[in-house]
């Protein structure tokens, strides 16, 4: 979906989703400034971060889509056509982990408080990337047809209604679901920050690694829903796999970091359990 302003064309998508990354790098900022930061250092950490998230989007997208870009159209090079669409949020997530570790190697603060600093808002640009895929055209966040009936009535906003001529098809408008959990993640995660900056035993890095688990466990469900073929081999979603690697990995630092502790060695192995 595009819109024209003084004879340049312009995409909803796009729109949305860059003034997502505004507002998300403002309340970044904005929490950097409460953890005391050095000056200029989430100003370095955008810098560095959208080029990186943007690359590495791209990166992930044609990692999972490689043979399509060298087999079925025999053309490799569209894969360095970027403009054309085709990026993988989870790539994006690992260009902007990997931009607040050179961000803070350069700028000589721990790594944990850069991660804690730039995770805990980042339901900020979820939300507006999530928000962002319903002016795709229903190319995105589509979800599974379901026959009509009581809740199709009851709650219109749960489905996208796609017109086949005289018969109307309901779809699981996924990227609402999924724009409502970014919001609940920003609130939690808000509160995890601010809560966890006054405790005095409370580590760097642990409310970060937090929120990814966090995320990556919601995503595991809501990507089930999906039924759009983004970023699809065969018939595993490739961004599934990565999500559940998400709170695996996020559970194994804070074993390491707190299993010597003979007080928390209990809370460790019930969320192993739990997974």
């Amino acid at each position: 979906m595009t819109f024209t302003v003084g004879g340049i064309t312009g995409y909803w998508y796009g729109l949305i989703a860059g003034l997502g990354v505004l507002a998300y790098l403002l309340v970044a900022g904005a929490l950097g400034y409460a953890k005391r930061l050095p000056a200029g250092t989430m100003r370095l950490y955008g810098l560095v971060g959208i080029p990186l998230g943007l690359l590495f989007a791209r990166l992930g997208f044609c990692a999972a889509n490689y043979a399509y870009f060298t087999e079925t159209v025999s053309q490799p090079w569209l894969m360095l056509h970027f403009w054309d669409g085709g990026f993988s949020l989870l790539g994006a997530l690992c260009g902007l982990t990997l931009a607040a570790l050179l961000t803070a190697r350069m700028r000589k603060v721990y790594f944990g408080t850069m991660l804690d600093v730039t995770v805990a808002p980042i339901g900020i640009l979820l939300f507006s990337l999530r928000l962002a895929e319903g002016f795709t055209g229903s190319q995105l966040g589509v979800g599974r047809q379901i026959a009509v009936g009581s809740l199709t009535t009851l709650y219109p906003w749960l489905f996208m209604q796609d017109q086949m001529g005289t018969l109307t098809l309901y779809r699981l408008a996924v990227y609402r679901y999924e724009a409502a959990a970014a919001l609940l993640l920003l609130i939690l995660s808000l509160k995890l920050f601010y809560s966890h900056q006054h405790r005095r035993r409370a580590r760097s890095g642990d409310v970060g690694m937090i929120v990814y688990a966090l995320f990556g466990a919601g995503q595991i469900i809501l990507e089930s829903l999906r039924d759009d073929g983004h970023m699809v081999v065969g018939f595993i979603r490739v961004q599934q796999v990565g999500y559940a690697l998400m709170p695996l990995l996020a559970l194994a630092v804070l074993g390491a970091r707190y299993l010597h502790i003979r007080q928390k060695r209990g809370a460790v192995a019930a969320a192993w359990l739990l997974v």
